[in-house]
């Protein structure tokens, strides 16, 4: 099993209520995040991602980063992480 499996299944197996991940821009692209995805989509969460530059997220790097929102029940919104306002993220 691989990390972003593990990090699904114990989000699963604990009743969280929502999942960040933080990655590489190919891990967006990659079969361990569609897995991870699809468990977390099936036991009901809202699965979504963003490209971002990390510098917009107030770290001291420019850097292209992909963050991964999952939220229980609701939907996560990638756009409030594009315009840089994580504090903004919205949940049904």
């Amino acid at each position: 099993m691989d990390v972003a499996m593990a990090v699904a299944a114990l989000a699963v197996e604990l009743g969280a209520h929502c999942v960040l991940m933080e990655n590489v821009p190919r891990f967006g692209r990659s079969v361990q995040w569609a897995c991870a995805a699809r468990l977390l989509q099936r036991n009901g969460f809202g699965t979504d991602m963003a490209e971002v530059d990390s510098a917009r997220l107030g770290l001291p790097q420019r850097r292209r980063r992909v963050i991964t929102f999952s939220v229980q029940g609701g939907v996560a919104c990638s756009v409030a992480v594009r315009a840089g306002e994580c504090d903004a993220c919205c949940v049904a």
